[in-house]
C-alpha cells in the first residue's frame, strides 16, 4: 500500500508557481517547494496537503559553476506564516521541477540539515511534459536512504453520502422543493463568485502574474453562467481552483510582507 497520499491542490499549486514564472518568458524554470502534510494515524503514512515555494538564487561559484541558494530566514517566515492559519502541519518532503535541467543537491542538502529529520520525501516532477501523472511525477524516500517510492493523488472534490429513500426517513426529513434547491445553487455560486471578485481587487492594488489575474477572470466569467443540470459537479471542481487560487494570493501576500 502506499504510504503517501498527495492532495491534487498541492499539484494546482505547482503549476501556478511554475505558470507564472513561465509568464516572465523563462524556458522550463526551476522551482523547489517545501511541502507540508498530516500523519494518516500509522507514523509511517502521511497525506501532503500544502506547499511553500522557495525561492532559489543561482550563486556562481567560478566563472562557470553555479549552484542554487536560498534565504534561510525568508523560508523560515514564510513557514510561520503558513502555519498562522494550518498550525497542524508538520514539515515532510520536498518537490522540486525539471531535475533533469537542474541541480537541487545543494538546496536539498542544506534544507535537510535545518529541518533535521523531518524532511523524508522527495518528489520529482516535470510540468511540462504532455504525459500520464506516474510519469511526469516521481516520489522518493530521502530516509535513511533515497528510495522510490509509491504515491497516491486524493482528489479535492466533496464525498456526499445517499441513502436509499424509504417512508421513515423521508418523513423525518424536510422536504425541499426543485426550486429551493436551486435557488440554494445560485446563491452559492453568488457567494464563490463575490469571493473570487475580492481576490481580484485585491491583486489589482500589487504587481501579481498576469496568467494568474487571468486564471481568476476566466473562473468569474464560467461561474457567472447560468446553473446547469451538473452544476453540483462544476461547483465540486470550481471549489479546488478557488482553494489553489486563494493559496496563490496568500503566497503573493507572504512575498510582499517579505519584500518580496
Amino acid at each position: 500500500m502506499d504510504s503517501v497520499r498527495l492532495h491534487d491542490l498541492v499539484i494546482l499549486e505547482v503549476n501556478y508557481h511554475y505558470e507564472s514564472q513561465l509568464a516572465d518568458d523563462a524556458a522550463r524554470p526551476p522551482l523547489c517547494l517545501l511541502l507540508l502534510g498530516l500523519p494518516l494515524g500509522d507514523p509511517e503514512k502521511i497525506e501532503i496537503q500544502r506547499s511553500i515555494a522557495i525561492p532559489l538564487r543561482l550563486q556562481v561559484v567560478n566563472d562557470q559553476d553555479g549552484q542554487f541558494v536560498y534565504d534561510l530566514d525568508q523560508v523560515a517566515r514564510r513557514l510561520r506564516l503558513v502555519r498562522e492559519t494550518n498550525p497542524h502541519l508538520q514539515i515532510c518532503g520536498i518537490m522540486v521541477t525539471n531535475d533533469q535541467i537542474y541541480d537541487y543537491d545543494k538546496p536539498i542538502e542544506s534544507l535537510m540539515q535545518h529541518f533535521e529529520g523531518q524532511i523524508r520525501y522527495l518528489f520529482t516532477y516535470k510540468p511540462g511534459l504532455n504525459v500520464e501523472m506516474n510519469r511526469k511525477l516521481n516520489g522518493f524516500t530521502l530516509l535513511p536512504q533515497r528510495q522510490r517510492i509509491g504515491y497516491r493523488l486524493k482528489q479535492g472534490k466533496v464525498n456526499i453520502e445517499t441513502h436509499k429513500n424509504d417512508d421513515s426517513t423521508n418523513s423525518l426529513l424536510p422536504q425541499i422543493s426543485d426550486r429551493q434547491h436551486m435557488d440554494q445553487e445560485i446563491s452559492f455560486v453568488h457567494k464563490l463568485t463575490q469571493e473570487i471578485d475580492k481576490m481580484i481587487r485585491y491583486l489589482d492594488h500589487g504587481q501579481p502574474s498576469d496568467l494568474v489575474l487571468r486564471k481568476i477572470s476566466m473562473l468569474v466569467s464560467q461561474l457567472n453562467k447560468g446553473p446547469t443540470t451538473d452544476i453540483e459537479e462544476t461547483i465540486m471542481n470550481k471549489e479546488g481552483e478557488i482553494d489553489a487560487l486563494r493559496t496563490i494570493c496568500e503566497q503573493w501576500e507572504m512575498g510582499i510582507e517579505l519584500g518580496g
